[in-house]
């Protein structure tokens, strides 16, 4: 099933303090440089066959036009070294006039990066994200991550995301942290404000999956996030923020109101989603407008067997928040074995 938490606010102060910022460059660095660690806690506990994910996520829906551009690393420790992989996607919808309208047409999502390779073993703080090929990372004073950049030297296509002030930090119960931030993202040379999403994920060794994740926002200015760490049968998180005002629910189950079959294969894929708290006080169904399906292998994207379909979407829909009814759109990331 679908989407994921927000959570972890840095201090106004961390944030905002002078940066020292760095551009990080290739993968020829210490390990202790060219990384990112964005967390104001203390680095997971892992072993051997744990794996760290980390996301970013910036988004863009206040327009006729959307934006969003996903950022995500995944490191694995085990007796082969550390096993990495970067991907990086860029959705853009060219006309949503109303909220809730249908766009299937009106959009498209750009897989611009994929990348996996291997790090020796004993590398101090395993976990931290790197830089990888063309894509960069802007770290200021406290090793804290302030912008993604990507260029193409040969199109001169440039895209960042930086990561401003914080809003909001969640946790959740397995640790995994959770930051609404305000973003600010360029494309070429057009830059768009926005909402950012940065979420730490770590599990053990037996856990199998990956976090999935929803951010929705509502033009009266409601940001509601939706969340589990690792894809199992649990129920998902979720945590809402409108204005000064927060609220929670540990326990949001999600079921399929749409789904589509894949070509070639006898699974079907959620294109459509509703939600609802064990209190009640929150539900609510979004459904795709726009998607990008990535077959998963145990060694990495691409076809074999025993693969799993990662979904990439942007949604749009309708949620009650304390009895409130708010149009929204925004994006989900969904993994299904």
């Amino acid at each position: 099933m679908p989407v994921s938490v927000l959570a972890t606010v840095l201090s106004a102060t961390l944030l905002l303090a002078p940066a020292a910022c760095s551009r990080n460059g290739g993968d020829d660095q210490p390990p202790e440089a060219n990384t990112a660690d964005g967390r104001a806690a203390s680095a997971p506990v892992v072993g051997h066959g744990e794996t760290y994910q980390r996301a970013v996520l910036f988004m863009d829906t206040s327009r006729d036009t959307s934006m969003f551009v996903q950022w995500e690393w995944e490191a694995r420790n085990d007796s082969a070294g550390v096993r990495r992989t970067i991907r990086g996607w860029l959705g853009r919808t060219w006309s949503t006039p109303e909220f809730g309208r249908d766009e299937r047409d009106g959009g498209e999502w750009d897989h611009f990066l994929s990348d996996q390779w291997t790090s020796p073993q004993g590398a101090r703080e395993w976990w931290r994200i790197r830089p990888r090929g063309l894509a960069r990372l802007v770290v200021g004073q406290g090793n804290v991550l302030r912008e993604i950049y990507y260029r193409e030297p040969e199109t001169a296509r440039f895209l960042s995301v930086g990561l401003g002030e914080a809003m909001a930090e969640w946790r959740g119960q397995q640790g995994e942290s959770y930051r609404v931030l305000r973003g600010r993202a360029t494309l070429w040379d057009v830059e768009m404000d926005g909402l950012a999403l940065d979420i730490s994920v770590s599990r053990a060794g037996d856990a199998e999956g990956s976090a999935e994740w929803a951010l929705l926002a509502g033009a009266d200015g409601l940001v509601l996030l939706v969340a589990k760490p690792v894809g199992t049968a649990d129920d998902y998180r979720a945590w809402a923020l409108r204005g000064a005002e927060e609220r929670s629910w540990s326990q949001v189950t999600t079921e399929w109101t749409d789904a589509m079959a894949l070509d070639g294969d006898r699974r079907t894929v959620p294109v459509g989603w509703r939600l609802a708290s064990d209190d009640g006080e929150l539900r609510g169904e979004v459904e795709s407008t726009k998607s990008s399906l990535l077959s998963l292998t145990g060694d990495g994207d691409g076809d074999g067997p025993g693969r799993s379909i990662l979904g990439i979407h942007e949604v749009t829909g309708e949620v009650v928040v304390a009895g409130t009814r708010t149009p929204v759109r925004g994006f989900l990331r969904h993994f299904q074995r």
